[in-house]
Formats: structure tokens, sequence, C-alpha cells
């Protein structure tokens, strides 16, 4: 019967879980005997009765044909029931409850279903142990990728590969490996950020060295003889300039490439000055040579430095030409010879 189930329920402490149902309703008047009434009662719950609220409990109460002292039969003398069954405006809210309750007890109970996995299981065990937790066959069953707006490269691909092997190998369910991908992801991110973040004030500060040491003009100067001695020495030769290439643009511990490094730069200038080209040299109004041949150049810095100060660019200006002079006629001597 319905009111022994009930009771059940109610001595056993199952429906004290929530008690914040509708508050009882006013008292009614009794209808039929004990059996009359149960048998009128199932009837109503097993149609889905509704839910009563204050003043409208005792005529749907009796409507359904259950009795207004109901929470004392129940309650069986019982005063602590008693009060708990009076949070309940009818049976029918009290029903609604236990059906709530069961539907939660079998959800639970589906979910503990699942067998723990012996460390020693066959691969068949394995098998059903997966078929029951909705582990998918094999890793790429995850479902798991990058966000669309994430530039994955080939090591990222790589490493997302690993994860899910990894997930798989330990028989972890789906809603597990995708809630360890997004904290992986999330983490990433913000790795990611923070170096981007500490390359760029380093190569800022890698400049700003090579400031205290170069004039704007100077920098270009030297940066076009750079690329001048790299061409001329390797433009022919694809693989040889590529390989250097892809060493400039590898990064340093703290983000920043090779060819932004401070004393990398340094050196590269002084090599491309030691064997810079005449042509090389008076490239470029921005150099002070304004076309000139170096010879014209040097002479007339001689000239202004014979009569007044030459500025800082001058000054180093002259120094370059020589130092390209020297090597040119050392050039020319070992072809004479």
């Amino acid at each position: 019967m319905y009111l022994d189930r009930l009771a059940a329920l109610i001595s056993g402490g199952f429906l004290l879980a929530e008690g914040d149902e509708e508050q009882p309703g006013a008292g009614g008047t009794a209808a039929g005997d004990a059996g009359a009434t149960e048998g009128a009662g199932e009837g109503n719950i097993l149609a889905g009765g509704a839910t009563d609220d204050g003043a409208g409990a005792a005529a749907d109460e009796n409507k359904s044909g259950w009795p207004e002292d109901w929470r004392e039969r129940l309650a069986n003398g019982d005063e602590a029931q008693l009060r708990n069954l009076k949070r309940y405006g009818s049976v029918d809210g009290l029903w609604k409850k236990n059906l709530n309750l069961e539907k939660a007890l079998s959800d639970r109970s589906q979910h503990r279903a699942v067998p723990a996995l012996a460390e020693d299981a066959k691969p068949e065990e394995v098998a059903a142990y997966r078929k029951a937790a909705g582990i998918p066959e094999t890793p790429d069953g995850y479902g798991l990728a990058f966000p669309e707006e994430y530039k994955a490269t080939d090591a990222d691909k790589e490493v997302l590969g690993g994860f899910a092997q990894f997930m798989h190998e330990r028989n972890q369910p789906p809603a597990a490996a995708k809630a360890a991908f997004e904290y992986l992801m999330t983490h990433t991110a913000q790795v990611r950020e923070a170096q981007a973040e500490a390359a760029q004030q380093a190569v800022i500060e890698n400049m700003a060295e090579l400031r205290k040491t170069f004039t704007p003009t100077e920098l270009r100067k030297n940066e076009a003889m750079a690329e001048d001695l790299l061409q001329r020495h390797f433009g022919g030769d694809h693989e040889t300039l590529r390989a250097i290439t892809e060493v400039m643009n590898l990064r340093l511990p703290n983000g920043v490439r090779v060819q932004d490094y401070a004393p990398f730069k340094r050196g590269l200038y002084d090599m491309a000055a030691a064997y810079a080209t005449e042509g090389a040299m008076i490239a470029g109004d921005a150099a002070g040579g304004g076309g000139r041949s170096l010879d014209e150049e040097k002479k007339a810095l001689l000239t202004k430095s014979a009569t007044g100060r030459l500025t800082r660019e001058e000054d180093t200006r002259l120094t370059q030409i020589y130092e390209t002079l020297t090597a040119r006629e050392a050039r020319n001597q070992r072809t004479a010879a």
C-alpha cells in the first residue's frame, strides 16, 4: 500500500532531505474507511494529482479521498515525524517528493553501476569497462580539438595527440578528458601571453642597448651592410641562407630572437663592416655619402675635420670608410699575387 510505503520512507528519514515543500492546508472532513481511502488515494496519485497550497489543501484532500488526519496516521504517534509531515500541504506533494527521491537514487545507482577496473584487468574486461563508462574505443573518440581562433603549431598537435593517448590509456571518461583539456588550453594561453609580453620587453631592452652605441642612421647603415654580407656570400646558396635565417629566428630563453639580441647584432655589424663592399658602404644618402665613391667621401670628411669638428655620425662613417678601403686593398693584393 502507498501509505505503508510512505510511512517507511518517512520513518527511514528519506523524505527529510528537503523540507521546503508546501505548507499544510486547512482541515477537511474524512471520507470512507481506511481501505477505501487508500484505494482512492492510489488512483489519484497514479493519475498525477496536483500538489496543494494553503487554503486549497483541504478541499483537494477531500476531493482525492484522503482523510484530514493522514499526517497523524502516517506519523503513528511519532511527534518528530508529525512535525516533518506538516511541511507538506497534501499527500500528492509528499508522493511527488518520493518520486523525485527515487529518480535521484536511481541515477546515483546507475552512476555507481560501473565497477572499478582492476590493475591486472584482461583486455576483454577493459573493453567492457570502457563501454560501461562511455569511454571511446580510440583516443580520437574523445573529440578533443583546439578552438578555431587558436593557431596550433605542429608541436601543439603532437601534444594534443599525446594528451588524448594519455587519458585513454588511463581509462578516463570523456567528461574528465574534456575538463582536463580545457584546463590545459587555459593554462597554455596564459603562458603564451606571458611569454609574448616578456619577449616584447626583451626586444625593447635590446634595441635600447643598441641605441646607446649607434645613432638611427648608423643602425640603418649597419643593417644594410649586414644584409649585403649575407646575400653576397650566401644568396646563391638558398639552403644555407635558409638555415642561417632559421638560426637567427630562434628564440633565446628570455623569448627574444637571436637576430634581435644586441650582442649578436654588434658582432654581425663588425663582420659586415670588415667585409663590406664599396657599393654597400656608399649605398643611400642617409649614410652621408650621397652616392659618391669612398675615396671622394673620405676626402670630403678629412677636409671638414681639418677645418672643424666632425659629428659623431661623420666620425663613425670615416672609420668605416677606412676599414672598407683597407679591406679592398688587401683583396686587390691577394688577387694580384
